[in-house]
């Protein structure tokens, strides 16, 4: 997977995402930030993760949190 944020760290961006929600980013949303620009991926592989992310985060129940577990890269 190609990711997008060039030189900018994952925190860097976990902040920004932070700052601009007032809440800590899903890691959906990080993954998004991530690996696409504007809603556009790179390649195949990423669009296909975004896609079976949101599938998995729809079977949430409403209003859940999407916590961080201890091996997630992004937190």
């Amino acid at each position: 997977m190609v990711q997008v944020t060039g030189k900018k760290s994952y925190a860097r961006v976990r902040e920004e995402l932070k700052a601009s929600k007032g809440q800590d980013p899903s890691r959906l949303e990080m993954f998004r930030a991530c690996f696409s620009k504007d809603g556009t991926t790179k390649n195949l592989e990423a669009s296909n993760a975004i896609a079976q992310m949101q599938q998995l985060s729809s079977n949430l129940p409403e209003g859940s949190i999407d916590k961080p577990g201890p091996d997630d890269v992004f937190f």
